[in-house]
């Protein structure tokens, strides 16, 4: 389209150069005698250059389409690409950048990169994505946060460096514009100062510090956390969290996400969700997934006591639309506390919860929750379409329930069952349920069983003769659907 009259150039050669994800979309506008065999399509392993780069080889590029570079998400520096070719490149740009227009920088690439950064540092950058490979690369910070006091994105991938905990105590106070952080860690010091950033939307600690004390302080007359949307923290103890969330009062949060490296016991669950409870507006949370899921695989000692009481402060926040809940020791749901769930979330979508241990010790455990259990999120969750969930339907039969009276749900296509238990003798009895309660059920998903239980061993083999059954049962309502519309053109 832009080749059609200079008048259909600029708008589409606009979208395209919109956004770079490399820089040998640069390379390739050089002239062709700057290379020693012509560039292929990725352009790296002929990258070898035959001369220097001069500043008129440029002209081209300056010229048609580096202002209209915006957007860089990418890992913009090949490491395939040798050296010396980004240093040529370099000089020839004389200490101006590359693309004067850029608002947008994303780096995930190579340790290298601290080298050319200078030549893609625009005025008007407001997004930075860095990842550091080593603790020389952490004096970028300090020329980060002099350069671009009105940042409003920034994230950080790197190991653990006490140098840039030291760095970002400088840097943060001058970032009051910022609206998304990432970082994988910050000393208390320098959270004292995001919690009062006036516009943070979204907080990610991907490895958060636990050497924190039992308490957190704000700075003192500063609101904490007043418009945060997403929390989301990775740590070893569920410590942190808690204070940070406690400091805060009505925080419009509407997406948590927590993940601890070590085993919840029932107490830490209740702190966590206590604390969320009374620290953020009941009707702005709509998404939570927290767990212990790193620990999966370890050998646990046995459960500690488990109540329902811990997941209780949940049921305060009545617009979740997803829950994600997974613990290594489970939770001891039953029939009863399923319906108060399915009551208190009208607008759930999608829900994945482990009523029992995930590892392999714990999978003996048998679930509380009853397969006709699952009527209450049937009849009082209408928009879910994604169910995660472990039940016991060993001794499941007709008796147990009505099948002509049970509520039905035709969104939910996808059922994962985890360590259900069920009987051989209840196999037909719970793909009848199913058919009638998931009329729309596809796929049944199922872990492996116990390989030292004989009867555990046999579960995976029983829920796919229930998938077999409900195959069985869709083919023949289509069939049924078919003979009713040759009846009903019959009649017509």
């Amino acid at each position: 389209m832009a080749l059609v009259c200079r008048h259909f150039f600029n708008a589409p050669m606009d979208c395209l150069w919109h956004e770079v994800p490399d820089l040998l979309y640069v390379l390739r506008c050089l002239p062709s005698d700057v290379w020693k065999a012509p560039l292929t399509y990725y352009g790296i392993e002929s990258a070898v250059l035959a001369r220097a780069i001069a500043p008129i080889d440029l002209e081209r590029f300056r010229t048609l389409y580096a202002h209209r570079v915006q957007v860089s998400q990418r890992s913009i520096v090949q490491p395939e690409v040798p050296a010396d070719v980004y240093q040529a490149l370099s000089f020839a740009f004389q200490g101006q950048p590359i693309f004067p227009n850029l608002v947008e920088l994303g780096q995930t690439g190579p340790g290298g990169f601290s080298h050319y950064i200078s030549m893609l540092l625009g005025p008007r950058i407001r997004k930075i994505a860095l990842s550091l490979d080593g603790p020389a690369q952490t004096s970028l910070l300090p020329m980060l946060g002099e350069k671009y006091p009105a940042l409003i994105q920034f994230t950080l991938h790197a190991d653990y460096n006490p140098d840039i905990g030291r760095w970002m105590n400088h840097i943060l106070p001058e970032w009051t514009q910022l609206q998304s952080l990432t970082v994988p860690h910050l000393p208390e010091e320098s959270l004292r100062v995001v919690a009062g950033l006036p516009h943070l939307l979204d907080l990610v600690l991907s490895r958060a510090n636990s050497n924190f004390g039992d308490t957190f302080s704000p700075i003192f007359g500063q609101p904490v956390f007043p418009v945060l949307r997403k929390l989301f923290v990775r740590a070893d103890t569920p410590t942190l969290c808690v204070n940070l969330l406690r400091a805060a009062t009505n925080c419009p949060l509407e997406e948590f996400i927590f993940h601890l490296a070590e085993a919840f016991t029932p107490l830490d669950w209740h702190d966590l969700f206590s604390a969320l409870a009374e620290s953020c507006d009941k009707a702005t949370l709509t998404r939570i997934h927290a767990g212990d899921i790193e620990t999966l695989g370890e050998q646990l000692e046995a459960p500690p006591a488990e109540t329902t009481d811990q997941l209780r402060p949940l049921l305060l926040f009545t617009n979740l639309t997803y829950v994600n809940l997974g613990t290594c020791y489970g939770f001891g749901i039953g029939d009863t506390f399923i319906r108060e769930m399915a009551i208190a979330w009208p607008h759930l979508q999608y829900l994945d919860i482990g009523t029992i241990g995930m590892s392999q010790e714990l999978t003996e455990q048998q679930p509380q929750l009853t397969l006709q259990g699952l009527a209450p999120l049937v009849e009082f969750c209408p928009d879910l379409v994604d169910l995660t969930i472990d039940v016991n339907a060993t001794h499941f039969c007709f008796n147990h329930v009505s099948l002509g009276s049970s509520p039905s749900n035709s969104r939910v296509q996808f059922l994962d069952v985890h360590h259900s238990s069920i009987g051989q003798s209840s196999v037909a009895w719970v793909a009848a349920y199913l058919s009638r309660t998931f009329p729309r059920l596809r796929s049944i998903d199922w872990d492996s069983g116990s390989e030292e239980d004989e009867e555990r061993l046999a579960y995976p083999k029983r829920w796919q003769e229930v998938m077999n059954y409900l195959v069985a049962c869709r083919h023949m309502r289509g069939h049924q659907r078919d003979d009713l519309c040759c009846v009903t053109c019959d009649g017509g």
